[in-house]
Formats: C-alpha cells, structure tokens, sequence
C-alpha cells in the first residue's frame, strides 16, 4: 500500500473494503458488508447490529433542520437497516460529540424527536455517551435488533431472471438537500407513512420467503444497485422509465436544472427498500406491503451482462456507480 494514498483515493467502498481485511469477524454470521451485521445467539432468533453516524455539514446543516426532525433522522436511518434485513428493532445507544456552544434546550429537542419516533418502533434508548467537541455537532446511533434465523434476507441472493423491484418513491431527499444548499425554500411533505411502513414491509416479505435479496437504498439507487449485485454476483438491467420518482421531487427538478431520473438514480438518503423477487411473486409482495408502493423497476441478469440502465430513448447504457460518497 502506498503510505502517501489518501482515503480519497480509494474511496468509501474501498476503505471498507480494507478495513474488513483487518478486523476479525469472530462468530458472526455475517459481518462488515451487510446493511447490518448478523449475530448468533441461543435461541431461534439472530441479532443484528448497526451503526450510523450524522455530521453537522456533511449530512444536515443544523440551521436548516429543526432538532426534534434530526433526532427522527438519527434512527431513521439505523431502522432503515434493520429493516433490509427483515428484522425488527430492539434497542439503541446514543453517542454526541458536542460543541460547548450548543444550547441545552437544542439537545432535549433533538432527544424528543428520537424518542418520539423511537417509542412506536419498540425501541428502546438505552444508554450511550457524551463528549465535547470543537466542532461540528456529531450524533452516533448503535442500533440492535432481532429477526428469525429463517427469515433474515441479505444483499447475497438475487439471482438471473429474478426482478427488481423499490417501495415508496425515490428523489425528493436529494431535491431538498439541494434546494437548501442554493438557497431556496426546501419545504417537503412529511412522509404520512414513515419508516414504520418499510420496517413492516421487510419484515413481511422477509417472514413470506419472497425477498431473495434485500438493502436499504441510502446512497441512491444506481449506487445501491451496484452493491447488491456485487453482493450477489449478478448484473442488472434497470429500465429509467419506470424509476419511481417523487412527484416533489420531480417538481423541484426543473428548478434545479436537473433530470427527476438523475435525482432519483443518484441522489441518496431516500430509505427505501430494494428487493429482488420472483418474477411470479410481485403481485403477493405489492399485496403484502401495501399501502407502501412497490415499483419494479428492472430484471436482474448474469454476472456478465454488467449494471445497465435503459434510458427512455431506448438506449441501453452503463449504469454508473454514483451516489452519495463520503470521499
């Protein structure tokens, strides 16, 4: 390894990728590579575990998000792991790196808004720590849960002929974060729904046996897609015109001077499910996890056939691998 290389250089997935050759898995099931990792315990049930991280900066900006809003975020986003996995939620610890400017009433909102959208989950908050920091605001959420040993699904398992399939719609996280950092209004419509509906959905099409591979789609759906099918060592064919987009989101796309697809495909933070399924099977998953939509928006193919999108103009290109990258 060339001591001069900097975490830029190889990238997020890349960097993971060498920490996994470091770290010892130990018993586990399954470890660094999964929406969440699997652990063996007694019983007929595995635990998985999961962790997130928001920076001030790098994924809010504080002056533009109210608290109790982030502290929903906080476990949104570990929920939406558990809930790739077909699993339900346990308990949480809560770790924050604070500045000894932030205000005390900032902190117990940022904490009602956790604890608020923890409370319906069945989760509890159970412990954690606190330091200071000299900055930016910094909030870590460990997130465990449970799920029967025959019902987990992974990222592994899609196969050719299978399809390809998302919930809900996709784009409008990536068309507010824009709009907020070029300055313009960034009001988006409370989801009515929530991460309650896609924790149900995973787990009902986990307990069914019809996901044969599942994730969370937080880094965009063309990235996403990337990751399961290397997972599953499967390629992939998405067709543009029945990529799922938000109709807010597709709103705001003319006023950013973007395609609605280009958001949806690579905007990130969306905390949908992707799911390959049995071609046969559709109809039972829409039925199962309704009232979320669930959109099929591609086939899965050989390994060989590469990751590659259909545009709407019929032509067939290379999907790229963009998203949401810390580096």
């Amino acid at each position: 390894m060339n001591a001069d290389m900097s975490i830029s250089h190889v990238g997020e997935f890349g960097l993971i990728e060498q920490l996994r050759r470091l770290c010892p898995a130990g018993a586990s099931v399954v470890g660094i590579g999964d929406d969440a990792a699997v652990l063996d315990i007694p019983g007929d049930s595995y635990m998985l575990a999961t962790v997130d991280m928001l920076v001030d900066g790098v994924h809010f900006r504080l002056s533009h998000i109210p608290p109790e809003d982030l502290g929903q975020r906080l476990l949104a986003v570990s929920v939406s792991d558990i809930a790739a996995m077909g699993g339900a939620p346990t308990f949480a610890l809560v770790s924050l790196a604070l500045p000894l400017d932030i205000g005390l009433p900032l902190v117990t909102s940022l904490y009602d808004g956790l604890c608020g959208a923890a409370e319906p989950l069945g989760v509890g908050v159970v412990g954690g720590n606190v330091t200071r920091t000299p900055g930016p605001l910094s909030l870590d959420l460990a997130l465990l849960g449970t799920v029967r040993k025959t019902d987990v699904v992974l990222r592994r398992g899609a196969r050719p002929g299978d399809i390809l399939a998302v919930t809900g719609r996709l784009g409008l996280a990536a068309a507010v974060r824009l709009l907020t950092e070029t300055g313009m209004s960034a009001e988006a419509e409370r989801d009515r729904l929530g991460p309650l509906a896609r924790l149900k959905a995973g787990q009902v099409l986990a307990a069914s046996h019809l996901a044969r591979a599942m994730m969370d789609i937080s880094d965009g759906l063309a990235g996403d897609a990337h990751r399961l099918c290397a997972a599953s060592e499967v390629g992939l064919h998405i067709l543009e015109r029945h990529v799922p987009v938000d109709p807010l989101a597709r709103g705001a796309s003319e006023t950013l001077g973007r395609e609605p697809a280009e958001l949806a495909l690579h905007g990130g933070e969306d905390y949908e499910l992707l799911i390959a399924l049995d071609p046969s099977q559709v109809g039972r998953a829409r039925t199962l996890v309704e009232p979320l939509p669930l959109t099929v928006v591609g086939t899965v193919m050989p390994r060989e056939y590469g990751v590659m999108i259909e545009r709407v103009n019929g032509r067939v290109d290379p999907l790229p691998d963009d998203g949401w990258k810390h580096f």
